[in-house]
């Protein structure tokens, strides 16, 4: 089954959407027309997408600058082991409760901005221009304030997206500028429709997206499939089969886990693979479980598999959709289990890939077969 889901509009991220969710088919296509029921379930969410434009709202964003401030770590776990629902909660409830506690947190806990730093300045000067000040408390202050830069370089690190620099001297403004500059060049001010008239209006651009991507998964609708999937061999053994699904271990989680940048941009939940690392020992029971539950059933939780879908310019100015390139930010719960059967499968591919697909196995190069 596919089902369509609600879409929104992201300030970071350009248009965004969220990915179709495809539950288990134990029989291969089943009388199922995969391409119809996409196209009618796109055209429905987009349409729910376009009368939603104005009701925008920011989802919750996990930034790096709260790891090691009071009480963070001690509000992930309150909101994960909270159990006052009726049922029991799922990975995304515990996710949700996580987001619930980490806001009421700030709440009583404000990072460093830039209004604390003035007021740490301004709490140095006149340290430093009193006599009776000691040198411990001229070193607290001065240390309080260094963190606070430290804080601010890396919010705004992490706003920029710039993955290349990882060490040197302190570069708030810079990564500022990027943030300013990505903003600039990601945001979608304008495009031309099927008839070649430019439309700036939010309503009009996005009548342009709907359609574009409706003629793009639009299908003449094809029930038949037995000619082509007779021509489709078993290449995988029983027992190949057994090791793709068998039960993970904790090694295997978390080695998939650590194997992730910390840093890439989130999901509609919000959180980086850096939350689930620096929180390991909290979520690690949960984590297992939910990869364990779908190695055994082939069904998760189709909030996990919601993504949102930005539209990247290929060109300096894109005026059309084709000039867009969209790419999948999804939820890392996703990712693991992604990640987990990539694992997996990588072992048995130089025997399942054909010698003349040489650039899908390592050690082998595209030039080989010319």
């Amino acid at each position: 089954m596919v089902t369509g889901l609600g879409k929104a509009m992201a300030e970071d991220y350009g248009w965004a959407t969220t990915r179709i969710v495809v539950e288990f088919i134990t029989d291969p296509l089943g009388g199922w027309d995969p391409a119809t029921e996409f196209a009618r379930d796109l055209e429905i969410s987009c349409w729910t997408w376009i009368s939603r434009l104005q009701l925008i709202t920011c989802h919750h964003v996990w930034f790096q600058r709260w790891i090691g401030l009071d009480g963070f770590l001690d509000s992930i776990e309150r909101g994960w082991n909270d159990t006052r629902g009726e049922a029991v909660p799922t990975l995304v409830d515990r996710i949700q409760n996580c987001r619930h506690e980490i806001s009421v947190w700030r709440k009583n806990n404000q990072p460093y901005g830039k209004k604390k730093i003035t007021e740490l300045q301004a709490a140095l000067e006149e340290v430093q221009n009193d006599d009776n000040s000691t040198q411990d408390e001229l070193n607290a202050i001065t240390n309080k304030l260094m963190e606070a830069y430290r804080d601010e370089e890396n919010y705004w690190k992490q706003k920029s997206r710039n993955m290349w620099l990882n060490d040197g001297d302190l570069n708030t403004k810079f990564f500022h500028a990027s943030t300013k500059q990505r903003r600039a060049i990601n945001r979608i001010v304008g495009l031309q429709n099927d008839a070649n008239v430019w439309v700036s209006g939010e309503q009009e651009v996005a009548k342009v997206a709907v359609n574009y991507f409706d003629n793009l998964f639009t299908s003449i609708s094809p029930t038949d499939f037995t000619g082509i999937l007779s021509n489709v061999s078993e290449r995988g053994t029983s027992r190949e089969n057994e090791i793709l699904t068998q039960r993970v271990t904790e090694a295997e989680v978390r080695e998939t886990l650590f194997m992730m940048n910390a840093e890439k941009a989130p999901g509609p939940d919000g959180m980086t693979a850096l939350f689930f690392q620096r929180s390991w020992h909290i979520v690690k029971d949960d984590i297992i479980t939910m990869v364990n539950n779908f190695l055994l059933s082939g069904i998760f939780d189709e909030r996990l598999n919601m993504t949102n879908i930005c539209l990247i310019p290929k060109t300096e100015r894109p005026s059309r959709m084709t000039e867009l390139r969209p790419i999948s930010l999804c939820n890392v719960g996703y990712k693991i289990i992604s990640k987990v059967l990539c694992q997996r499968l990588k072992v048995l591919l130089p025997r399942l890939i054909s010698e003349t697909e040489s650039a899908f196995v390592p050690g082998r190069l595209i030039s080989d077969n010319i």
